[in-house]
């Protein structure tokens, strides 16, 4: 770790590095699978090397990662400590705060990113970092802009929201306390199981916001701010959550559905 930039109101060091953990478990849905001749998303080639080559190459670029682990069934190598998948998404979260329980601050990044880079990574964490020390946020999560993803990665579709401000989708990354994520660890299970389940999401959010989530996407987005969001997340994870605003497309376009790889293998010939 690099020098001390400032203490939170916690008495948590935060610093000016972080280690950072690649989620690289889970296999692909069928339709991708197939086309790509295997259900990795990982180890799919891209440009002469693996997404997950990829990744690790761009975490290695900036000064802002200490140290890289990979979760998931891929090969090993010295770039990088590896662990097993656990078969589940939020385990392998659990793994990687295990593994990194008493740092300050923790990245996690997903496996499957063709276009990362060591500038969007450093953009997200120095961001990130700056916004932990002014709110004393225990997860920070990016948002960026919809039309600056079509823009830059045309057919590559991302889920999107409308809220105040514009139309964003999420970020396939995270800063988060790993002390935070083992704490609540119950909850964070909890809240993941319910994703697939309105009612239950419904029920754990409140159903005051989902008529205000309903009615922003119909009828006005204003209904919807950052703030409205993040007051909620924390609520729900039971710790103190925010979101940033990048100009990192990159740290959005991920290779999820047969659309993606269309899309892909049209840029690599262009």
């Amino acid at each position: 770790m690099r020098v001390l930039l400032a203490t939170n109101p916690a008495n948590n060091p935060i610093t000016n590095t972080v280690p950072a953990v690649v989620l690289a478990g889970g296999k692909a849905k069928p339709a991708l699978a197939e086309l790509m001749g295997h259900d990795s998303r990982a180890l799919f080639v891209y440009n002469g090397e693996t997404l997950l080559e990829r990744v690790v190459h761009s975490l290695s670029e900036t000064e802002s990662v200490s140290e890289v682990t990979v979760i998931g069934e891929v090969p090993d190598s010295e770039h990088y400590r590896h662990f097993p998948d656990t078969n589940d998404f939020v385990m392998n979260v659990f793994a990687g705060a295990e593994t990194y329980h008493d740092a300050p601050y923790l990245l996690f990044i997903t496996s499957d990113l063709p276009f990362i880079t060591g500038e969007a990574v450093a953009a997200f964490v120095t961001a990130s970092l700056q916004c932990a020390e002014k709110t004393n946020a225990s997860l920070v999560y990016p948002f960026v802009s919809v039309e600056e993803c079509d823009r830059r990665f045309p057919g590559m579709k991302r889920t999107a929201l409308k809220i105040a401000g514009g139309v964003f989708t999420g970020g396939n990354a995270m800063l988060v306390r790993p002390a935070m994520l083992l704490k609540q660890r119950d909850r964070i299970a909890d809240a993941y199981a319910a994703r697939k389940s309105p009612l239950r999401l419904a029920f754990m959010l409140g159903i005051g916001t989902v008529i205000r989530l309903l009615l922003s996407q119909k009828l006005s987005p204003r209904l919807l701010t950052q703030a409205f969001l993040e007051e909620r997340v924390s609520r729900l994870l039971g710790a103190n959550a925010r979101g940033v605003l990048l100009h990192a497309p990159e740290l959005a376009a991920d290779l999820d559905k047969p659309e993606d790889l269309k899309a892909l293998e049209a840029k690599e010939t262009a």
